[in-house]
């Protein structure tokens, strides 16, 4: 049955899959960010190594590079936590609005229901009150 929340559910079908899908684009930038900042720190290590063997090898400049790169990913990471956040409160104040509209739309489909119903037995009790009304008419009166 057709209720007059069907376009609002659908619109809200819509938003929460847009928020899903942003989720799921904000997961993938965190991971991507964390396999960024795993091969700085392998980086890092083989660097620190060679250098560590070999006094001749000046490495200072690749040490600021990949200490720069490191905070600039963890503000990337930050940024990127605070935007996930942001779309879970969003999934949640969607997902909230689509269960309050499912309820109306329940209630309204309810409602008709119950209107149906009672035109019904109010047409049934009418009938046989006519019926009545005409058996007693029809009988002889003593």
């Amino acid at each position: 049955m057709k209720t007059p929340y069907d376009t609002a559910l659908r619109v809200t079908d819509r938003q929460l899959d847009q928020v899903r899908a942003a989720i799921g684009h904000a997961i993938e930038e965190l991971q991507r960010v964390e396999l960024a900042q795993r091969a700085i720190d392998a980086a890092m290590r083989r660097e620190s190594a060679a250098s560590g063997s070999d006094h001749r090898l000046l490495t200072e400049h690749f040490f600021v590079r990949a200490r720069a790169d490191r905070q600039r990913l963890r503000e990337r990471r930050a940024l990127a936590h605070a935007q996930l956040e942001d779309l879970r409160r969003q999934a949640v104040d969607c997902y909230g609005s689509r269960t309050a509209i499912e309820n109306a739309a329940d209630s309204f489909r309810e409602e008709a229901l119950r209107v149906e119903a009672t035109a019904e037995q109010m047409a049934t009790d009418d009938r046989i009150g006519a019926r009545a009304g005409r058996l007693r008419r029809a009988s002889p009166r003593p």
